[in-house]
């Protein structure tokens, strides 16, 4: 009873605070976070026709989760007959979709968890299955989608040990959550375990969807040109870094420039729009830099190539025989382990991986990537890497083999979501994946 009223006062909170959302959304377009042109799909209003018959909604919170959910997208739409809709919440994982999104599938905004708003968006586009890929999980979302009966499926969930205590206290809460889909895909077996444990008994470990995804593409035109550039150099890349972290590469590179003649560091920033925090950063540790966006050819000069630009990670994963991978000296959570090693760059992360915590520590386990605990450890590894070839093939080595250990995963989703999918009219029955 209490875990009920506890969602009746979240909608009657939510439902009273209209106004103070619509400033949150407009002070979020004077910080370069929100888009003014499709602001009013914040707020449930579509800015495009919805397609006729069957509809598909997949929701990803932002970048990682976008991107790792296309091959589960391109596998849907290659054997049902529907459209697809895909929701984001931040202006860059729009950004990429515009780019990757396959015919069929389109993009819009999630509108924020206001009782009218998601009303009018549900209302609006009427999907006919939904799948939600990790865990930004809306009550009032949620709440919608199962009083409109709308078959549900959520990929790629996990629970760490410290919310499965938390989450102890209040198991009915969670189980009501919960229950808005008809199954739940963990992401690990210890993802499985905990969500039984607190009752939860329609889930099953089927591997993590980033496992799914393809390669990054790598334009090997560019990629020739820059390497060329490049030359013999020394090269380590800190990528998806955030506020902090742009410094601690700029210290390793004064470290090791002395020891490792000709050092280049490429810094790829998690959000471009930073680029002037970053200059005055490098600036002031009296680094010369490229841009990306300057089209400027790298000269033995440069001690910092920056990469202002979205979607090319995959060339510079190539680039790079070393990655450290940002998010992780600083408590933001870790990013995509898998797609640096699928490029064959030696990766490193520092102790903030929660957000792919088990996934982490198998691969740590296996030498497939490394972990350091703070700045110091991370130039001592950087170097390790660099110098030492026989370390950094074995690690590469022992991440080619959790790679192909993973392959199936994406036909272990399909496999599980299929009866739901069939039922929902999205798939013929009995039509072979």
């Amino acid at each position: 009873m209490r875990q009920w009223l506890t969602l009746i006062g979240y909608r009657f909170v939510t439902w009273s605070l209209a106004l103070l959302l619509r400033l949150h959304l407009q002070r979020r377009v004077w910080q370069g976070k929100e888009d003014r042109e499709r602001l009013p799909e914040r707020m449930g209003n579509a800015t495009r026709a919805r397609p006729m018959g069957k509809l598909i909604w997949i929701h990803a919170a932002s970048v990682g989760e976008s991107l790792s959910m296309l091959p589960l997208l391109d596998a849907i739409l290659a054997r049902g007959d529907c459209n697809a809709l895909v929701t984001t919440g931040t202006m860059t994982s729009a950004q990429l979709l515009s780019k990757r999104l396959p015919p069929r599938a389109f993009h819009q905004y999630i509108p924020l968890d206001h009782p009218i708003w998601v009303r009018r968006f549900m209302n609006y586009w009427k999907p006919d299955f939904a799948i939600f890929v990790e865990g930004e999980l809306w009550p009032n979302l949620l709440m919608a989608l199962r009083s409109r009966r709308v078959p549900a499926v959520l990929v790629n969930a996990s629970l760490s040990n410290k919310s499965a205590n938390r989450w102890r206290f209040a198991r009915s809460l969670l189980k009501r959550i919960l229950n808005s889909f008809e199954l739940v895909l963990a992401a690990t077996k210890e993802d499985e375990v905990r969500f039984q444990r607190l009752g939860i008994t329609h889930t099953e470990s089927v591997g993590h969807l980033k496992f799914a995804a393809a390669p990054l593409s790598v334009d090997e035109n560019e990629f020739m040109r820059l390497h060329a550039a490049m030359g013999v150099r020394p090269v380590w890349l800190a990528a998806s870094t955030h506020k902090g972290e742009e410094e601690i590469a700029a210290e390793l590179h004064q470290q090791l420039a002395p020891r490792m003649p000709g050092l280049l560091t490429i810094i790829a920033p998690r959000h471009s729009a930073r680029m002037a925090e970053i200059t005055a950063v490098l600036a002031a540790h009296d680094l010369s830099h490229v841009t990306r966006s300057s089209g400027r050819a790298i000269t033995p000069d440069d001690d910092v190539f920056v990469v202002d630009q979205l979607g090319e990670m995959g060339l510079f994963y190539r680039l790079a025989p070393v990655t450290f991978l940002g998010g992780s000296l600083v408590p933001i959570g870790g990013h995509n382990v898998v797609e640096p090693m699928q490029l064959n760059s030696a990766l490193i992360v520092g102790p903030h991986m929660e957000s792919l915590r088990d996934i982490t520590q198998r691969l740590i386990a296996k030498n497939a990537i490394s972990q350091v605990m703070n700045a110091d450890e991370l130039v001592l590894a950087v170097q390790k890497l660099l110098e030492d070839s026989s370390v950094r093939e074995a690690q590469l080595i022992a991440a080619a083999q959790v790679l192909a250990a993973e392959a199936q995963t994406l036909q272990h989703i399909l496999l599980e979501m299929t009866p739901a999918l069939e039922r929902a009219g999205i798939w013929r029955p009995n039509t072979p994946t």
